[in-house]
This record gives structure tokens, sequence and C-alpha cells, in this order.
């Protein structure tokens, strides 16, 4: 989950989703579909200059059966032990994604001493859609946000030192 003021961008991973106690009504184990590509280069400028390119997208989607398991109540209560979230809109779809880039450049001025900066930007495009209810384990007060897609900007500074033997 990512908050952004009167905003949510949520995805939930699970490995598969079980509901129903007979065929009837859904007892088989609905498995979920995860894929991921990640990448990234170094590149060094001098011997004590380097800068690093990396990135990657993931993807999470679920079959019809596991949707409206999700969707209807059945899996919600599954996926949302622990989470306290609610969807509260007709707009159901549990398949998201998220996707990040960013570049470190580190700079040796002696040695086993790095000093760098790192900036990465990261996607959430988000499951659900509509509104979403958080209760007071996540959120307090229990409350109602928006769902939509989410970004998150980070960036860091790094000074490290190594003793190698």
């Amino acid at each position: 989950m990512i908050f952004n003021g009167g905003s949510i961008g949520l995805g939930f991973m699970t490995d598969g989703v079980y509901g129903g106690t007979n065929t009837a009504n859904g007892s088989a184990l609905q498995l979920t579909t995860a894929w991921a590509l990640t990448a990234g280069i170094e590149h060094y400028w001098t011997p004590a200059l380097r800068t690093s390119l990396y990135g990657g997208f993931t993807q999470i989607s679920y079959n019809d059966q596991a949707t409206s398991l999700i969707c209807t109540g059945v899996g919600v209560a599954q996926l949302g032990k622990g989470q306290g979230f609610t969807p509260t809109s007709n707009n159901c779809s549990p398949d998201f994604s998220f996707w990040q880039i960013g570049s470190r450049t580190v700079w040796n001025p002696v040695k086993n001493l790095d000093l760098g900066v790192e900036i990465m930007y990261s996607r959430l495009q988000t499951a659900f859609g509509g509104t979403a209810t958080v209760n007071g384990a996540v959120a307090q007060p229990t409350q109602s946000f928006v769902v939509k897609d989410q970004g998150v900007l980070s960036a860091i500074f790094r000074v490290q030192r190594n003793f190698w033997l």
C-alpha cells in the first residue's frame, strides 16, 4: 500500500486464492500469475568514478475465477487479513504491476571510501480502483481513500568506508 493524501495505491500478491467448499462454488486453488524483468548496467568514467542505471518491471495477475472470489468478498477476506483493506466499488480487478528506474553514481576519492548519490522512481499501477476503506489497524481512524496509481521519488546520499584486511 502507498498512501498519498486522500488516495492509496494497492496491490496484493498471494501464491493462490482458495474459496468455496465444493466444486459448485469454487473449491479449487486458483494460482496467481507473476512475471518480472530486471536489468542494470554500470559504466566506469574513470577508475574512481562510476555510474549505474537500473530498472525493473513486475506484473501480478489473477485468473477470472480468482478475481471473482477476491471481488465478491471470499478472497478479500483472505487477502485483507491483517491488511485492513476492503474495496468499496464495483470496479474490482486485483491485477497490478509496478516498475522502478534508478541511477547511482559513486566516487572513490581514496581507497576503500565510497561517496555516492542514488535516485530512484517507483510506480505502482494499482489494483482495484474506485474507493477502498482502510480500517483502524492501518490508518487511524478508519477512513476511505480513492484508489489510484501512485509514484514515489526517492534519493539517498551514501558515505561508506570499507575496512578490508
